[in-house]
């Protein structure tokens, strides 16, 4: 079973996906991405967890949301810490 990361190592992943989300420009997927994404690996993945709507592995935030600060599938600089997309 994996374990959420501790609220420290979730910051500071967090902090480096969006330092380096904004040092390329701040590319972004479409929201067709983004479902498919979320459908077709998030939401299927043991790592998921849906209370939270948070990556187990990484600790952040994975949904539909076209919001870029709250989704890391928005992110184009990002990917899953299990190489699923």
């Amino acid at each position: 079973m994996v374990k959420v990361p501790s609220g420290p190592r979730r910051l500071c992943t967090y902090t480096e996906a969006v330092a380096e989300w904004v040092l390329k420009g701040r590319p972004t997927r479409t929201e067709l991405v983004i479902t498919e994404i979320f459908r077709t690996h998030c939401k299927r993945c043991s790592w998921y967890d849906p209370r939270r709507k948070i990556c187990k592995g990484c600790g952040c935030s994975v949904n539909e949301s076209d919001w870029s600060l709250f989704n890391k599938i928005k992110m184009a600089t990002q990917h899953c810490p299990r190489r699923t997309w």
